[in-house]
């Protein structure tokens, strides 16, 4: 796919030489890419849609999040764990949703905890707003986030009903465990690019710090992807299709969370697909991993 610089790559690189530059679509939306030392990445942190539709198509929407700040048996909040933030389209498309709630006096509280590693991204999106519509309307609270690392505000009862907290730094490292999240966007650029994120083990450690009723969301569909959830302990299913993607995933702790959990027809696929596991399987292991996934619960 043809993309379009707009601008020179603007941000504080890392140590490792990263920076962002912003790109845009031929359909005119505009996304953001990483630039290393030998030039910009393929990949574009977003599809053709955009940000701001991939947020609320794949993430607001799959997840249920009005059904669940309308839950009429608790007013804990709603905990959020937004899995590589990005330029904070997703925290934002949850913020606007909780924000639209605001007349019902039942609605939850909503708090995000957006997890980071590099920030140049969202540095880059600001300085730019202009070309992204969320963040005109909403980029005062994503520069409070990066300067005090929590956004904190009222809801219609005087309540904190809206709290957003930066959790900058590898989340493999340690996501937190003060709240178990209920809802987790996972949004990283695609396994071929950081496999690691996308390992049996980076589900394992995310897996291990849900609650009892936890629904991932994410856009990527690859077989191999949706092994490493399965073997981490998530039961998955397939998501919706959107402009860009034939479909997403959506995992959960509970297979009966999932309107439509993979069955045997994707066992096949498994079984002939080039890629079927994460590369943190290796070779020995590999036939081991495929039975076990053969034998889960949710394919009997």
């Amino acid at each position: 796919m043809e993309y379009f610089a707009l601008y020179e790559a603007q941000g504080k690189p890392e140590s490792d030489g990263v920076t962002h530059e912003l790109i845009k679509f031929p359909n005119g939306h505009c996304s953001i890419r990483k630039v290393g030392r030998d030039g910009p990445l393929s990949e574009s942190m977003h599809s053709s849609i955009g940000p701001w539709a991939e947020a609320n198509e794949v993430y607001v929407a799959q997840s249920e999040l009005v059904a669940k700040l309308k839950g009429q048996d608790t007013l804990a909040p709603v905990v959020i764990y937004d899995i590589g933030m990005g330029i904070a389209a997703n925290a934002l498309a949850a913020f606007e949703t909780w924000s639209s709630l605001q007349l019902d006096r039942a609605i939850r509280p909503l708090h995000i905890f957006s997890f980071e590693n590099d920030l140049s991204g969202i540095e880059l999106a600001l300085s730019s707003s202009r070309e992204f519509s969320f963040l005109e309307r909403h980029g005062s609270l994503a520069a409070e986030l990066l300067t005090s690392g929590t956004v904190t505000l009222p809801d219609c009862r005087g309540g904190p009903g809206f709290r957003w907290t930066l959790v900058h730094g590898d989340f493999l490292k340690g996501p937190s465990r003060a709240l178990a999240p209920e809802i987790i966007f996972y949004d990283f650029y695609s396994p071929a690019v950081s496999p690691e994120l996308w390992s049996v083990d980076a589900f394992t450690r995310l897996r291990s710090v849900c609650g009892p009723v936890t629904v991932l969301v994410t856009y990527v569909a690859a077989t191999a992807a949706r092994s490493a959830l399965l073997l981490a302990g998530f039961a998955v299913g397939q998501g919706s299709q959107t402009a860009a993607k034939r479909e997403t995933t959506i995992a959960a702790t509970e297979v009966t969370m999932l309107s439509q959990p993979l069955g045997r027809e994707w066992l096949g696929k498994l079984s002939r697909s080039s890629r079927p596991l994460p590369a943190d399987v290796d070779l020995q292991k590999r036939k081991k991993a495929l039975e076990t996934i053969e034998r889960l619960s949710q394919f009997s």
